[in-house]
């Protein structure tokens, strides 16, 4: 943990696949952030949310479920879903401070919680290992199995009925109070003022904020596979996001802080919006309601389209709920790169967007590649 007065601790959550990771998230959180479904692999990116336990500021990330595999994994163009999934994951516990290390007592312990245990063990970082799912006595010997897994004494909760939830504020307020006693972490001292996902500002009681702390809030949506995830991942320069070709890869939406040009930014990646009528799967429904709270929640919507199918129907639906909700919106055509005669199309889609956008006369539109960068840096003025 880095010695500096401003610095969070980073709590990230692991565990196989549906032993109830975000169910916990969400119960630290205080707010029902990322989605729960009984369905295993619900959860694909890291999300993370700042918040307070004790008088300690911490960055709580929770992460998608690990898969047990007989190598390691490396970065290629060519990784399955669930590979990129487990890199993101093993990424978000190399970086973390404290370890919660979830498995499902009902169940007991099995195969691939002793190869993540394994794994966690070598990451060298604090870990507290919690058995979920405790709410009645069947838990009990799964509970007891835990030890095996050589991480102590297993902390017994039930995150649905938010059940040990005490007791685990208490153990990671111990893990931080002995960094403390040793100089590991510095002394605290006065924290950076701070705007939650919820845009509740944090901080000096007395003075207003200068107007750049205040972060701007930018959702991007759109309809599936129109590269929304790929555009943050090229803003901010890492692959924070999980992308591929795979349509419909976001299901939560994911909020990423930044500083762009001198301005904090919070951006919100999106799960794509489809037709209504296609909407039958009750975990998608989920995924668009937590869509449509990020466009309420932001101040600016970006609206990403494919630039070779920009503007159908669907496009024009999305653009209305942006309108419906009174947020300010830019056009974005994205993979400028694939289309042939660039300077003629981009007249076709100003003239299309005119006249099928009448509420949004004057508003910016931008022609982009989110996947080589062109002209990324158009973005901003726009934005402005």
């Amino acid at each position: 943990m880095k010695n500096n007065a401003n610095y969070r601790v980073r709590v990230t959550i692991v565990g196989r696949a549906n032993v109830g990771k975000s169910r916990l998230f969400n119960c630290l959180a205080g707010r029902a952030l990322a989605i729960v479904n009984d369905r295993a692999g619900v959860t694909r990116d890291r999300r993370d949310v700042e918040i307070k336990i004790g008088d300690i500021d911490v960055t709580l990330s929770d992460t998608a479920g690990f898969e047990p595999t007989q190598k390691k994994i490396e970065i290629s163009a060519d990784m399955n879903l669930m590979a990129r999934m487990q890199v993101q994951t093993r990424d978000a516990l190399e970086n973390s401070d404290i370890v919660l290390f979830v498995y499902d007592a009902r169940a007991g312990v099995v195969g691939a919680d002793y190869e993540f245990a394994e794994l966690t063990r070598k990451s060298g970082k604090p870990v507290i290992l919690i058995a979920n799912k405790c709410e009645s006595r069947v838990a009990d010997a799964g509970l007891n199995e835990g030890y095996g897994l050589g991480f102590g004494e297993p902390l017994a909760i039930a995150a649905e009925h938010n059940l040990g939830i005490l007791e685990l504020h208490q153990s990671i307020m111990q893990i931080y109070d002995d960094w403390h006693a040793t100089d590991y972490v510095g002394n605290e001292s006065e924290k950076e003022q701070d705007v939650d996902e919820d845009g509740e500002e944090n901080g000096e009681e007395n003075g207003e904020e200068n107007e750049k702390d205040i972060p701007v809030r930018i959702a991007v949506v759109g309809r599936p596979n129109a590269g929304k995830s790929t555009l943050i991942n090229s803003l901010i320069g890492e692959n924070r996001l999980l992308c591929g070709p795979e349509a419909g890869l976001t299901r939560d939406s994911i909020s990423v802080k930044w500083e762009w040009e001198g301005r904090r930014v919070q951006l919100h990646d999106t799960a794509g919006l489809r037709k209504k009528s296609r909407i039958i799967d009750d975990l998608e429904k989920l995924s668009v309601k937590d869509a449509l709270r990020a466009i309420r929640f932001a101040q600016i919507v970006i609206l990403l389209m494919d630039a070779k199918t920009a503007l159908d129907k669907q496009d024009l639906h999305i653009a209305q709920l942006c309108e419906n909700e009174g947020r300010a919106m830019i056009v974005v055509f994205n993979k400028w790169d694939e289309v042939p005669n660039p300077s003629e199309h981009a007249q076709v889609l100003r003239e299309k967007a005119a006249r099928l956008l009448p509420a949004w006369q004057g508003i910016p539109s931008v022609m982009i590649s989110a996947l080589t960068g062109k002209n990324l840096h158009s973005l901003w003025p726009a934005i402005e």
